[in-house]
């Protein structure tokens, strides 16, 4: 299963104060040397992509929020937020970041938000705490006075704002509330609003917590009626409790789901009819009421998903329908037993897989008794003894056995199956297909015919392993299975996802090993590499050219950054004629395909990585500024090289569209993206 406590979903705060969701992923922290420091990392849960990477700086001001939402600013107008899936996870990243910045972890905002005077800090910190007055009516102007005095100060405004927490203050102040209205008390009324106001710029989610709680939130809207500016209080309540009706056009059966929309509703009506404009309240005084509304909005989002389903299930539904007494027996029996792993009882076990596929339970309930009782190494055990015994029967049941294990489509199967201990075996299983005369050699062409070979060494036996392993599986996959023509394509998706992850892993650690992108890219650029060296490396054959692009592909896609980071580092060194990029340039402008599917692919690259938007924003932001500087000032005059030499005559000559075009193309993107400096 897959770990859903550090799964989040990243947020960035667009210029209309809008939360964009920005992709869900998986969050971790670590140190990070391009940016020299601890950092937080989110990779895309859909295609391992890079979503976000934030040094943890020590003077940001981090805030946590609601228990699953941390917020803070990387640059100005640049706001960012993690929504964790759990509560678990955003306290684990909260305790690295208050690590890395030396915070105790059980504040809810690292730093202050603006600088105090020297008096006013010493002030603060040589008192512990805050004390409010008793929560009296004959008290309520004093308390009114307070909180408008603390809201200059952020530490002052961190105290009050404790203090009320500890203390449980709102809900004694709700209690007032109540009787001033029984004793038409509007003195005491006006100063009820003015304290309230003053709760809500606090900014402080955990006071949002209990005011816009079912028992509270009614009681808070009282309190703003009373505003002293105006000659009669608002009929809010009124209008919430007997105008306003909520319609379920769908039943909705979960009560905490109606509770969680009801409060919704509330909150955003708070904030659009009740409260001041930002005209007279500060709009960053009231981000955490922002964000309040729009991480509830995607929670009712995700409760609207569930469907009341064991989260230990990997499906949730049935995909086909199935008749009542098949769905009485799945339901009455806990599990399934399998035959036990002999000879004789080959041909029972693939009857029973067989008979699983049509139904997702049993496909659900033979995939665990499988993982459960280790069921596939015994099963090539007896692969081995049917093949010395030469038990072609025995074999053709072997064979239905591995492909409906195959179409089972469990990654934890996978994982066995793929093992080094295990992959071999199973491409034999599947070499004696029924439908054959003669199996198939599928064995002696990959430890005989396919070779590897380290054309830049590989040191890293764990990575050496994953490259053969992910080679075998996309050969099962492209050779050995049937086409999906036979086999439901869908059905084999989390096989084409084991494979794309494989490779992303490779990528990943790949760009960790320093030395061996050093090597490749000095080869790749050097003029004295020798002609079979270049054979060797593909520069001068067609195919392994092609696998070289879908290579860098992977590596662009998987992180711009580094390489961004090469091509700056690379031109310290090298002229203009021999840098990488240039060179892909010249390969894009020199497709000799008549389609320019080279050309096209080449020109996506580049377009990633001249892409401003892909650049990870942080407060300096270097990224865009040297980058961009470097292509216009290395890298131009070669990607416009042939447009310029078009202009020598009236008209292109037509031998030459070819050449230019992906450039044309290329720098039409650049223009209409705004993406030149």
């Amino acid at each position: 299963m897959t770990d859903t406590r550090r799964r989040v979903k990243v947020y960035t705060l667009n210029e209309d104060r809008q939360w964009d969701d920005r992709g869900t992923g998986h969050v971790s922290s670590g140190y990070v040397e391009r940016l020299k420091g601890m950092s937080l990392l989110v990779r895309a849960e859909s295609d391992g992509s890079l979503l976000l990477e934030s040094k943890i700086n020590p003077n940001t001001a981090y805030q946590k929020q609601q228990d699953t939402l941390i917020v803070w600013s990387e640059a100005e107008n640049y706001d960012l937020a993690l929504s964790f899936q759990e509560k678990a996870g955003c306290d684990e990243i909260w305790e690295k970041i208050c690590q890395v910045q030396g915070k105790d972890p059980s504040v809810d905002i690292t730093q202050d938000l603006v600088d105090e005077s020297e008096e006013e800090r010493f002030d603060d910190m040589s008192s512990p705490g805050l004390e409010l007055p008793s929560c009296e009516l004959s008290r309520l102007e004093e308390i009114a006075e307070l909180v408008a005095s603390s809201l200059p100060s952020p530490l002052r405004r961190e105290k009050l704002a404790l203090a009320l927490e500890n203390e449980g203050y709102i809900k004694k102040l709700l209690e007032l509330f109540h009787v001033c209205e029984d004793l038409e008390n509007i003195e005491g009324l006006h100063h009820l609003y003015e304290i309230i106001k003053g709760i809500f710029l606090l900014n402080r989610t955990a006071l949002f917590e209990v005011m816009f709680s079912e028992e509270c939130i009614m009681d808070v809207i009282g309190c703003l009626e009373y505003d002293p500016a105006l000659s009669q209080p608002r009929k809010h309540r009124e209008f919430l409790t007997k105008t306003a009706k909520f319609k379920e056009v769908i039943p909705i059966s979960d009560p905490e789901l109606k509770q969680k929309i009801h409060q919704t509703y509330r909150v955003q009506y708070i904030q659009d009819m009740v409260l001041p404009t930002p005209s007279v309240f500060e709009e960053n005084m009231l981000s955490t009421l922002h964000s309040f509304i729009f991480f509830n909005k995607v929670e009712i989002v995700g409760m609207l998903q569930v469907q009341g389903k064991d989260p230990s299930v990997d499906i949730t539904q049935d995909l086909v329908d199935e008749s009542e007494e098949e769905r009485f027996d799945d339901m009455s029996s806990p599990g399934l037993e399998l035959p036990s792993c002999e000879l004789s009882r080959l041909e029972e076990i693939a009857e029973l897989v067989a008979s699983s596929l049509p139904s997702p339970l049993r496909r659900e309930k033979l995939a665990l008794a499988l993982e459960n009782e280790g069921y596939i190494k015994k099963l090539l055990e007896l692969f081995h003894v049917c093949e010395d015994l030469e038990n072609i029967e025995g074999l053709h049941h072997l064979y239905e056995i591995i492909k409906g294990i195959f179409l089972l489509n469990r990654t934890a199967l996978f994982e066995v199956m793929f093992s080094e201990e295990c992959i071999m075996d199973v491409i034999g299983c599947l070499e004696y297909d029924p439908a054959l005369s003669q199996p198939r050699k599928h064995r002696e062409f990959l430890t005989k015919t396919a070779k590897f070979k380290e054309v830049i060494p590989i040191s890293d036996p764990e990575l050496k392993q994953k490259i053969h392993q992910t080679y075998r599986v996309q050969y099962i996959q492209d050779m050995v299975l049937p086409t999906p023509s036979v086999f439901e394509e869908n059905m084999l998706s989390t096989l084409h996802s084991f494979i794309f992850f494989n490779k992303v892993e490779i990528v990943g650690m790949l760009q960790e090993d320093e030395k061996f992108l050093t090597d490749l890219f000095a080869q790749l650029t050097d003029e004295a590499t020798d002609e079979e060296k270049r054979q060797e490396l593909g520069m001068d054959d067609t195919q392994v050219r092609s696998a070289a692009t879908d290579i860098f592909s992977y590596l662009v896609e998987y992180n711009p950054s580094m390489v961004r980071e090469f091509v700056m580092q690379e031109a310290q060194q090298n002229d203009d004629d021999i840098l990488l990029i240039n060179l892909i340039i010249e390969h894009m402008i020199c497709d000799t395909d008549p389609e320019l599917g080279g050309a096209v692919q080449l020109m996506g690259l580049l377009r990633t990585l001249v892409d401003p938007e892909n650049m990870l924003a942080t407060a300096n932001k270097t990224e865009k500024t040297e980058f961009l500087g470097f292509f216009y000032k290395h890298c131009m005059h070669v990607l416009t090289a042939p447009l310029l030499a078009n202009t020598t005559e009236d008209k292109p000559s037509k031998e030459t569209v070819s050449a230019w075009l992906p450039g044309y193309l290329l720098m039409k993107d650049l223009i209409n993206n705004k993406l030149a400096i």
